[in-house]
């Protein structure tokens, strides 16, 4: 099966200030995920893609739109939303400065091109997965999820929160037993 992630640039190859604009639909790769959000294994990945043809390679310019699933932090509840990502990636000619400077063979920063084949599996995996959020909330209130039990409501007519109402109480007795201590002196 061939793989979709490789988009094939020859005619871009070598022909600098040359571009194309590609529009794709690929199937979400396994394991896109972060913490209690995933991108679905097989669902679409609509990406629009510019390949510029540089110096140094081809560098791609794109924005990719995917469906989100999860479970809110707070709740538990089932979340789905569309996210957007958008990235840049140099893809260097193997025989480029670029591709030189590349260094140590298990440093990735720099992908190479090859066989005139840009592979952009990797550059939508990196861009997706840091776009994900660790912990996803819904739009639950959060005054009801930290109630313990009952939503709060407004302040009170006093205009004290209710949750430190226990507190100004507190400072109230102080200053009831100040002021007597005061009037004692006296």
């Amino acid at each position: 099966m061939a793989n979709p992630y490789l988009i094939n640039v020859h005619d871009l190859v070598g022909r600098p200030g040359q571009q194309r604009t590609v529009a794709v639909t690929l199937p979400a790769e396994a394991d896109l995920a972060l913490g209690l959000a995933r991108v679905p294994e097989g669902s679409p990945i609509e990406v629009q893609a510019r390949f510029e043809s540089v110096h140094e390679g081809i560098l791609v310019s794109a924005e990719a739109s995917f469906e989100v699933v999860g479970e809110s932090a707070r709740t538990l509840e089932p979340l789905q939303w569309r996210d957007e990502v958008e990235f840049q990636e140099l893809f260097a000619y193997p025989d480029s400065e670029a591709a030189f400077e590349r260094g140590d063979a298990t440093d990735d920063e720099i992908q190479i091109l090859r066989n005139e084949h840009v592979d952009l599996s990797q550059s939508i995996r990196d861009a997706i997965v840091l776009s994900l959020p660790f912990t996803p909330v819904g739009d639950e209130p959060a005054a009801e999820v930290f109630s313990l039990g009952e939503p709060i409501g407004p302040e009170r007519s006093d205009g004290v929160d209710p949750r430190w109402a226990a507190l100004a109480q507190l400072s109230h007795d102080d200053d009831d037993a100040a002021s007597r201590a005061d009037s004692e002196k006296e």
